[in-house]
């Protein structure tokens, strides 16, 4: 995934942050979740309230769960990365939803398609 995260051109906290969400981005069954609305708007929905919760894991585990996913394939030293940079991460993830689900689509749609 870091290969096709290069065109993107994040910065470290970024990459994992997408990393996380693509992974849980990927697992959603959306003919079930988002069966009357727009897949980006339920996660984006959902992205935004994951950001209240207190830490890095609880986050991930909120948003997961929100969307009916009960786990995810994700290397532990991206978290563990993230727990590192925990206030700035939870800080985007409140101040940023949008734009960070636009690039889970676009991290999305670059896995799709194999590059």
């Amino acid at each position: 995934m870091f290969d096709m995260m290069d065109e993107l051109e994040l910065d470290d906290i970024s990459r994992d942050m997408i990393t996380v969400f693509v992974s849980i981005y990927m697992r959603v069954d959306w003919k079930k979740v988002a069966s009357r609305s727009i897949a980006t708007d339920v996660f984006s929905h959902k992205l935004k309230v994951s950001g209240n919760a207190r830490t890095v894991e609880k986050m991930i585990e909120k948003l997961s769960h929100s969307l009916g996913v009960q786990s995810i394939f994700v290397d532990p030293g991206v978290i563990m990365r993230l727990k590192k940079s925990e206030s700035e991460v939870m800080r985007r993830i409140r101040e940023e939803t949008i734009y960070y689900t636009l690039l889970t689509m676009e991290a999305n749609k670059m896995r799709r398609n194999g590059r």
